[in-house]
């Protein structure tokens, strides 16, 4: 996926009816961004497809797959409202790696992930592209009984910034919404802004 200009991510949120914002950031390796949108979905049912990591898999062209959420033998660290979830991430011109992301869910408001790349590697053994960390939030708001604005803020910290980018991170959470509006019947599959187009 390639990164995007400025004027193209500017072009893609006025023509899809996005709030956007691009969060300043003291450190030039972090990137963060909050996007939402109105979705013609009920508020529990939106935060339910969230809230497995299996489900939503289709919607994030750079994930390629990810374990169910994984909690047994781990309830004496863990919350009852968190779980771990392994994911199988494809990252422009990165070898496959393995992410690990913690999800705390608050229903049916609020979803909260944090997640690292790479975390088993031996760094004597492989030489480790960009390492990333990730914090993510989703926030729904339930606007009425059929309609919830979905929030998404999401930071990313890298360590050579070789692919993290703004360009790049802003490509995906875009592409993400436009594939969501595609769900949802809002956008035709066909008109769709960002790349790659739903397979």
């Amino acid at each position: 996926m390639r990164p995007l200009s400025t004027q193209q991510i500017e072009n893609i949120v006025n023509l899809r009816g996005l709030t956007y914002e691009a969060i300043p950031h003291a450190d030039p390796l972090v990137v963060r961004t909050r996007i939402s949108r109105s979705f013609p979905v009920p508020q529990q049912q939106m935060f339910d497809a969230f809230a497995d990591p299996v489900a939503h898999i289709g919607l994030f062209p750079i994930i390629v797959g990810s374990t169910s959420p994984i909690r047994r033998g781990l309830e004496g660290v863990l919350k009852p409202n968190e779980f771990f979830a392994f994911e199988h991430v494809q990252e422009s011109t990165l070898p496959p790696r393995v992410m690990v992301m913690k999800y705390t869910l608050e229903p049916p408001y609020k979803i909260s992930k944090i997640g690292v790349t790479d975390p088993f590697v031996d760094e004597g053994d492989v030489k480790i592209q960009d390492k990333k960390k990730a914090k993510v939030s989703m926030q729904f708001d339930a606007i009425d009984s059929q309609t919830t604005n979905l929030i998404t803020d999401g930071e990313f910290a890298a360590t050579t910034g070789a692919i993290f980018a703004r360009g790049f991170i802003d490509h995906v959470w875009l592409n993400f919404f436009e594939r969501l509006m595609v769900a949802n019947g809002q956008l035709m599959e066909t008109d769709m802004m960002t790349e790659p187009k739903l397979e």
